[in-house]
């Protein structure tokens, strides 16, 4: 039995108003656990494409398609930033949804604050993976 694809994509087309193609007749499809890379000169639709994988952009002709149960998520390319946060603060709020979702796989490294010290004021984390000691 063949795997399910996770994410489908048939004939897809766009086109940016007045008359400009970045997406002409695009056929793809994807199984679970797929690592994909989209390369492409300036203006070849590469945002595009990742928007319309991730429901951003609805405007296409053909078909989009993801497996039920499957979710996707997606960074900006230039996200809205909190002008009074620090970067931490802006990330925080950018991943409370998925915190308050569920547990969240921590990432091996974390963040550093902008004085250095590390996570939580300990200077040496970043040198053991991320991990706080007591």
């Amino acid at each position: 039995m063949a795997a399910q694809h996770v994410f489908t994509m048939y004939r897809l087309s766009k086109v940016h108003p007045p008359d400009k193609t970045v997406l002409d007749n695009l056929t793809l499809a994807f199984y679970p656990g797929a690592k994909i890379g989209v390369l492409g000169y300036n203006g070849a639709g590469k945002s595009t494409l990742l928007r319309i994988m991730a429901g951003q952009d609805e405007e296409y002709r053909g078909e989009a398609a993801l497996a039920p149960g499957a979710s996707v998520g997606m960074l900006a390319q230039e996200p809205r930033l909190d002008e009074s946060k620090d970067v931490r603060g802006n990330v925080l709020e950018g991943v409370a949804e998925t915190q308050a979702a569920g547990p969240v796989q921590r990432a091996r490294g974390q963040l550093l604050r902008g004085d250095g010290r590390g996570v939580r004021g300990d200077p040496g984390a970043h040198r053991r993976g991320g991990r706080v000691e007591p």
